[in-house]
Formats: C-alpha cells, structure tokens, sequence
C-alpha cells in the first residue's frame, strides 16, 4: 500500500509505503484527512485498482 499526496494535482509525492499481509478477510476503504483540527477538505478519488475476485465469488461479503 502507498500513500500520496498532492497540492496540484498534477506532481504527486510518496508520502508512505507499506506491505499488508491479511489472513482473514478484511474491508477495504478510502480516507482522507486535511491534517489539522477544524480544517475542511475536498478530493476526489480517481484511477483506484484493487485485485479484481475471480467470477462466482461473493463481493459483498
């Protein structure tokens, strides 16, 4: 997993890298935060990939 951010949207920085290991099964979802009490913040999130679960599986367990 990586996180990155951006002011223009245009140039992106790593700000971390991480490798996850899960052996149960898990929820996957999308944060965001302006990183100071009080502050609003906007974003939207674009070009997400996740491994895709091979047909006949149940997706919304």
């Amino acid at each position: 997993m990586k996180t990155y951010s951006s002011i223009d949207g245009a140039e992106w920085t790593e700000r971390s890298s991480h490798t996850l290991a899960f052996t149960e099964p898990y929820t996957m979802g999308l944060v965001l935060s302006a990183g100071v009490d009080g502050q609003f913040v906007e974003a939207t999130f674009s070009n997400i990939m996740w491994p895709v679960l091979p047909l006949g599986t149940n997706q919304t367990e």
